[in-house]
């Protein structure tokens, strides 16, 4: 939700506009209620604003102002487009309202926890930092421009949507995901989801330039992954008990998709360029690979119950240590395809301390 949609009640005694420093600052001393402050010719280095502040707006264009610090629990519209000096902003807990920072030369955003509201980040002229706390919720949208890192905490319920950007480092998502995450022409090396997701994740308009490096989702999974839109992962890696919707259609630079035990999802990686597909102890589920020449090994459990479509019958089969190995093509893949047997103990070790 755009600022321009947002209205703030205000009477004309609560405008404060254009005063010099000193008299800005002297409003700053108390929360501010009701009240629209422009301070474009305002100058401090780090500006906070008070606690319980509600109903009002801040328009900090062209304020000389470093680090921005909004007080717990307010309720306020902060407009940063095209600030040339914002390099730092922290929303402390139970913030709500919109933050506009397009066109800003922001370096750094922190949210504490039980944020909600619009945060807009377009065209900016830095690349940023951003981490959100927990039960995070509102709309963001973030567009031609580029993050070092981008993370959300538990239990965040956002509508997420980037378009055209580039990630340096990683893109994580906390347990208990239940919003939206859309988005198109995304360059990162790798997307972290947490446990026990419920939510919708969309990747689109990518190609070999613009693509994910590896795609990490842990346990519990039931929500949706969707790369059917032109979406590029190389490597999808899905925990235990994963019961979502993977719409991996026509994913081409996919390399090999792994599922942990007991899998009871719907993976269909029809027109793929997957090379490798294995599903751990356990899985039911279905898997459709109709019209994927390069795939050359399928890994299942023996004591399958799982639902395999697909065109083409492997040129041998073999069982090792209570594994089944369908083979497609007699060329050998790379070793970094396969999952260390100490790594499999590693993660059974550790699924087992989280369960108690």
């Amino acid at each position: 939700m755009d600022k321009e949609n947002k209205t703030v009640k205000i009477t004309t005694d609560s405008i404060v506009r254009y005063q010099n420093g000193e008299e800005i600052l002297k409003h700053l001393k108390h929360p501010l209620v009701n009240t629209i402050l422009i301070a474009n010719d305002l100058k401090k280095r780090c500006l906070c604003l008070p606690a319980a502040s509600y109903n009002s707006r801040l328009e900090l264009h062209f304020s000389e102002i470093k680090k921005l610090v909004i007080g717990e629990n307010s309720s306020l519209i902060v407009d940063l487009r095209d600030n040339p000096y914002i390099r730092e902003l922290v929303v402390k807990d139970g913030f709500a309202g919109s933050i506009n920072l397009a066109r800003s030369s922001i370096k750094k955003i922190k949210f504490g926890n039980n944020c909600r509201g619009d945060l807009i980040l377009e065209d900016c002229m830095n690349c940023f930092f951003l981490k959100a706390g927990d039960i995070f919720s509102g709309h963001v949208r973030v567009k031609n421009s580029c993050f070092h890192s981008f993370s959300v905490g538990y239990y965040c319920y956002a509508d997420i949507k980037m378009e055209n950007i580039r990630g340096r480092k990683k893109l994580s998502i906390g347990a208990s995901f239940r919003g939206e995450i859309n988005i198109n022409g995304l360059n990162i090396p790798r997307l972290n989801v947490g446990h026990d997701c419920r939510g919708r994740i969309t990747l689109s308009g990518q190609n070999d330039k613009e693509h994910t490096g590896r795609l990490n989702i842990l346990d519990d999974f039931s929500g949706t992954l969707d790369l059917s839109s032109e979406g590029q992962a190389e490597k999808i890696e899905v925990g235990s008990f994963a019961s979502g919707n993977f719409n991996l259609l026509g994913c081409r630079g996919l390399k090999f998709l792994k599922f942990e035990d007991a899998f009871s999802g719907i993976a269909d990686l029809s027109g793929s360029d997957v090379e490798y597909i294995c599903a751990g102890c356990g899985c039911r589920g279905k898997i459709v690979v109709i019209n994927c020449p390069r795939l050359s090994l399928l890994e299942l459990p023996l004591n399958k119950h799982n639902d395999i479509t697909s065109e083409r019958n492997p040129l041998r089969m073999e069982i090792r240590r209570n594994r089944l190995f369908c083979h497609f093509h007699e060329h050998s893949l790379p070793r970094s395809y396969f999952t260390p047997f100490y790594m499999v103990l590693f993660r059974k070790f550790c699924r087992r301390l989280r369960r108690i």
